[in-house]
């Protein structure tokens, strides 16, 4: 074996054309990833031809480091984490070796070729050795090629297949790859039905590039391949790979079939337990769950999936059958209703539910088929429906197994493993752990149905001392609510009569003749005082009746408005020389049923007001009209209407909803102007009792106006107390 030389030149050359191979190949890997290669292999066959063998073969070893280092997952690494890798290496080392040996050679046959003829058969001789290596290289490389796990083709641009490993015939089913390499590639087309992920197919042209075409995508792909004489399916991650000569045009193609049915029927497993769980969790009716269960396993995991479950009285009960095909659904339960699962049975469910161990069935025979038939046509249902491969897992809760969930394959799906029997165990406690959770949910519920019941008495009991308690607080708030109004209220006239009574008393003591006029005056001003807090007073009494929820008792008698409006005006014109009351109608009189007391306590408190919120003086038009609306054919009936209008302070805007209410006062005068608070809600009170209404409108610094509408003809079911007076007196005489 000759020795390999490396010189000073040698390890240069080499150095320098890894180099420049890896400084070009770095920003094209992300557009081109089959150039890193290419460009590796031609750096390796100019070190070898210009620094000879072991020149090539150092670029080589510094190439293949190169592509492990920057372009193999995990990159910046020197790691072979996947077989994948290890093949991409083992491949580039070989024929790396083969390109860089052969340029070697061919560099010396050249140099020897110049030497002349005498020494041209000498370089013959080295060109049979070199193609016996060659040949002998192959024959290694389809060694390597043929005991890799993945599936490898070559094809020619045309589709034509060139190359096949023994994994990817099997894959197609056929035993070896000569056997594989025989069959036209139209043949193999329609063996073969491919599809992408999401189940659309995919054209044959996957596997070829047309003749006017020059580039070919490289973009790796999940394929759902489906032998079609055998039935069998698989997951493939299909990576294809191009090999282009010196002009860029496709030359060969390389796809790698890398099989991931196992990861595929596990993400398809999570999914279903996944859909499962959430089944479980959405609903405390087991029963109707596991059918839900049962109908979500197909045909994802099974052809077939059933529930049975153990009944009180010891029988096994079929609860679920579902399968895609709703004909065979009826089948399979006309089965399972002419043949019941018993309990005392040798095998299968009634096994599961005595052991409560799952049992897996890898491949059914027809033999076991045989054992477990009853009769002939039982025998023949069970052969229709192709049972292929079988788990059967037991259903367990509160620490006894009560049912069998059952899955099976028919045809040529691949079967059942321990792996996907682990799977179906997991299924099933988490089954049970929703059996279990509805059982306790249906004692809690009883339980908190009669607590709730205990609950409802002590909270009505509650309610009805909270209820008492709270009329009690609201009788005392009333209570307070009215001495305060009545002693605030009456405060002022008894102030006014204790300093008439003091002035008149100084002048009696001073002696002298009596002026009997101002006597007089005196006197009246006492008495309009003691009519004012006799007005409260009656005021008070109301707005406490109506706020214990009883109703006033009106004294209607016919009154008129205009004469009652004029008395009340000149009484108001006598407590002020700073404001004008001026009454304004264009009626002679304006008479109704009304109570005369009470609704001169209205006008009186309207009127008082105006004054009071007059600061600066001003007139106050009270006017009186008619409104003809509902009155009858002879004109009577229809509204009266009284207006109180002044010009002081006004009223807030957002106080105008509330001015009615009881003991509200407006922003604007709190703590500048003293008052109770109740007028106003006496006035609403006595008018809406004569079924009438009152009004208000108001602009802050302008004036406020108040509207009162009063029935003129009293309602029909109205008894006024003044005639039930008036007649109990004419009964007396």
């Amino acid at each position: 074996m000759r020795s390999i030389r490396l010189s000073a030149r040698g390890v240069a050359v080499a150095i320098v054309g890894v180099a420049l191979a890896l400084v070009l190949a770095l920003p094209l890997a992300r557009y081109a990833p089959a150039t890193p290669p290419l460009l590796f292999f031609l750096a390796v066959v100019v070190s070898a031809w210009y620094g000879g063998l072991g020149s090539g073969l150092l670029a080589t070893l510094l190439a293949a480091l190169a592509i492990d280092f920057f372009f193999e997952v995990p990159a910046y690494a020197f790691s072979i984490t996947s077989v994948d890798t290890a093949v991409e290496l083992a491949v580039f080392l070989a024929v790396a070796l083969l390109m860089g040996s052969l340029s070697a050679r061919l560099r010396q046959a050249y140099f020897l070729m110049g030497q002349g003829f005498q020494q041209a058969e000498i370089a013959r001789t080295r060109a049979e050795g070199v193609g016996s290596e060659l040949r002998q290289t192959r024959d290694q490389l389809d060694t390597i090629l043929q005991h890799v796990p993945d599936g490898i083709t070559v094809h020619a641009p045309s589709g034509h297949l060139l190359y096949a490993n023994t994994a990817v015939a099997r894959l197609l089913g056929y035993d070896t790859s000569s056997e594989l390499l025989a069959v036209p590639f139209g043949e193999l087309a329609h063996r073969l039905d491919v599809r992408d992920e999401e189940g659309r197919p995919v054209s044959p042209d996957l596997f070829s590039v047309r003749q006017d075409q020059t580039g070919w995508s490289e973009r790796e792909t999940i394929l759902q391949l489906r032998v079609v004489p055998t039935g069998q399916e698989y997951w493939s991650l299909f990576r294809p790979t191009s090999v282009l000569d010196d002009d860029g045009a496709v030359r060969y193609l390389v796809n790698v079939f890398v099989d991931i049915t196992e990861r595929k029927r596990a993400e398809a497993f999570d999914q279903y337990l996944a859909s499962a769980s959430k089944e479980l969790a959405g609903s405390l009716d087991y029963q109707t769950t596991l059918q839900h269960v049962a109908q979500l396993a197909v045909p994802t995991l099974a052809d077939w999936c059933a529930v049975d479950i153990l009944q009180e009285d010891g029988e096994i009960r079929s609860l679920a059958v579902a399968h895609v095909d709703p004909e065979k659904v009826v089948q399979a339960r006309e089965s399972r209703v002419r043949y019941p699962t018993h309990r005392d049975d040798p095998t299968g469910a009634a096994q599961v539910l005595r052991t409560g161990q799952a049992r897996l069935y890898t491949n059914i025979s027809d033999d076991m088929l045989v054992a477990s038939a009853r009769s002939p046509e039982h025998l023949r249902m069970l052969r229709d429906i192709g049972f292929s491969s079988v788990m059967l897992v037991p259903l367990r809760a509160a620490g006894h197994t009560f049912g069998v969930l059952a899955f099976v394959t028919t045809g040529p799906r691949r079967p059942y493993d321990a792996s996907d029997l682990a799977h179906a165990e997991d299924l099933a406690e988490r089954c049970g752990l929703a059996i279990d959770n509805a059982r306790l949910y249906s004692e809690s519920q009883e339980q908190a149905h009669v607590q709730t019941r205990l609950n409802a008495e002590l909270r009505e009991a509650a309610r009805t001392r909270d209820q008492a308690l709270a009329e009690a607080h609201a009788a005392i708030r009333m209570r307070d609510d009215f001495l305060a109004s009545m002693s605030h209220d009456l405060k002022n006239p008894l102030a006014a009569m204790k300093g008439l009574t003091q002035l008149q008393r100084r002048r009696l003591q001073r002696g002298g003749e009596i002026d009997r006029d101002r006597l007089d005056a005196t006197l009246v001003g006492i008495e309009t005082t003691v009519n004012q807090m006799a007005a409260q007073v009656d005021e008070l009494l109301d707005v406490a009746h109506l706020q214990m929820g009883q109703s006033l008792s009106l004294l209607r008698e016919s009154t008129d408005l205009v004469a009652l409006a004029n008395e009340i005006a000149s009484e108001q014109q006598l407590t002020t020389e700073r404001h004008a009351i001026i009454v304004d109608t264009a009626c002679d009189a304006l008479v109704g049923e009304w109570d005369r007391a009470r609704l001169r306590r209205v006008i009186g408190n309207l009127l008082h007001n105006a004054i009071k919120y007059s600061t600066n003086g001003g007139e106050i038009h009270v006017s009186l009209t008619v409104d003809p609306d509902v009155a009858d054919a002879e004109g009577h009936g229809g509204w009266a209407v009284v207006t109180v209008r002044d010009q002081g302070i006004g009223i807030p805007a957002k106080d105008l909803p509330h001015v009615f209410e009881h003991g509200h006062r407006s922003q604007n005068v709190v703590s500048k102007i003293s008052g109770s608070g109740i007028g106003l809600t006496s006035a609403r009170y006595i008018v809406e009792q004569h079924e009438g209404a009152i009004a208000v409108e108001s602009e802050e610094g302008i004036g406020t106006t108040f509207i009162v509408r009063l029935p003129c003809r009293p309602p029909v079911h109205a008894n006024s107390s003044l005639d039930e007076k008036m007649a109990g007196e004419e009964n007396q005489g």
